[in-house]
């Protein structure tokens, strides 16, 4: 059987739902607006980091292009050259570049016409003379768009380094300049400024090229199949999560424009949303102490209001039990204290009904028992319940036996009537 429900308990679960379920609605509706802002921006700035990085390489690469384009013109605007003195300014340039580790020239069916090398290297040059490149893609797409291409990342028999093919057209040919990528690392690691931020860079298949640890990209670590990378190759900008190593992390990629290149931003998202956590935590304490506080006021609250009417309940009850002598404590609500004044204006009220009442029976009492006249008070049945004292010696039987017996019962014979 439940128990019976109380006006302080009844009203503490009301204050309590009163008070907490504000605070709780509220508290998780900012939360999640807190923390989702918290984390776009995380996200955001992590793309932003990104297109910035991808930026400063475009910038990088953009030098070896622009030597590139004044070897070009150049040859283009000394068209009376002979061949040795082609030979000498390729020899020149790369001699006095720190750029390229090569730069030749091949004619419209790919065979190699001039090649120049640093003067450490030219007894090399007989190796690449009349080496044909016709099957090379890069020298394939310069053919064909006209247009100067980058090749994939080769492996250079000159430096025994990763290396990089860049073209530009020519009326009689086309020139290649090709340099390592050691410069490329070089520079990811400058831009490494946080050891919880790791800067990679990718080539067109997904293969790293450049890392801040050397053996990423030495051991051309595949990274193709990751989230961020797959959509930055495929021409989409995002900031993406993925799992690395049993370990989740957030990527932003970007595409670098040239060599068709990714850049890679990532970092682990403890790291990444640790404040972010931090701060949802410090907001579920406030709301956890906002909470306990409100429990508290709610509860001192329902108590002081049912403490007053917890006494009513207690006076009256002392009232119902003839107890009208009372007085009530000032609860300080007008209402309850009028209340009490009309229960305690009630209670006087009976008193004095009560002694009235009891007044007049004493009264009616006392003339039942002296009058001269007999009296008996009989119920429906006949039966006598009560007889004053002159009754009982008209009779001549104690009242005691008097009492229970019919009237019928003390008439004689020709005075009782049958009904």
């Amino acid at each position: 059987m439940p128990s019976p429900k109380t006006l302080k308990r009844s009203l503490s679960r009301s204050f309590i739902a009163a008070a907490m379920l504000p605070i709780i609605i509220i508290s998780v509706l900012v939360l999640y607006d807190l923390t989702g802002d918290r984390a776009r921006d995380i996200d955001e700035k992590n793309l932003l980091l990104a297109k910035a990085v991808s930026g400063q390489i475009e910038g990088f690469l953009r030098e070896p292009q622009a030597t590139l384009h004044s070897i070009g013109g150049m040859l283009q605007s000394h068209t009376d050259m002979t061949e040795a003195e082609v030979q000498s300014l390729l020899d020149t340039i790369v001699a006095s570049s720190n750029i390229f580790e090569t730069v030749y020239i091949i004619d419209h069916n790919g065979n190699t016409r001039h090649v120049g090398l640093s003067p450490e290297r030219t007894e090399m040059r007989k190796d690449f003379e009349n080496i044909s490149l016709a099957h090379m893609p890069f020298f394939q797409q310069t053919l064909q768009t006209g247009e100067s291409a980058w090749s994939d990342i080769t492996f250079s028999v000159i430096s025994g380094e990763m290396s990089l093919a860049l073209t530009l057209p020519l009326k009689d040919g086309i020139l290649v300049g090709n340099f390592g990528i050691r410069p490329l690392t070089n520079f990811v690691q400058k831009l490494h400024t946080s050891e919880h931020i790791v800067i990679s860079v990718v080539d067109r298949v997904g293969t790293t090229i450049a890392h801040p640890d050397p053996t990423f990209a030495s051991q051309q670590v595949h990274i193709g199949h990751l989230e961020p990378v797959k959509a930055a190759l495929a021409g989409k900008e995002e900031t993406l999560h993925y799992m690395f190593e049993q370990e989740e992390y957030i990527g932003s990629s970007v595409l670098i424009p040239g060599p068709n290149w990714a850049v890679l931003v990532s970092q682990t998202a403890t790291n990444a949303y640790r404040q972010v956590r931090f701060t949802g935590l410090l907001f579920v304490g406030g709301a956890i102490g906002a909470l306990l506080l409100s429990l508290l006021f709610s509860l001192t609250k329902a108590s002081l209001l049912a403490k007053p009417i917890s006494e009513l309940a207690e006076k009256t009850d002392l009232i119902a039990k003839g107890q009208y002598n009372i007085d009530f404590t000032d609860s300080g609500y007008v209402e309850f204290d009028t209340l009490a004044g009309n229960v305690r204006h009630m209670a006087s009220s009976i008193h004095d009904r009560e002694e009235q009442l009891t007044t007049s029976r004493e009264r009616y009492r006392q003339l039942v028992e002296t009058m001269n006249d007999g009296l008996s008070v009989n119920n429906e049945l006949g039966v006598i319940s009560y007889v004053n004292p002159e009754l009982s010696k008209i009779l001549g039987y104690p009242m005691e036996e008097i009492i229970g017996c019919k009237t019928i019962d003390f008439l004689d014979e020709e005075n009782r009537v049958i009904d």
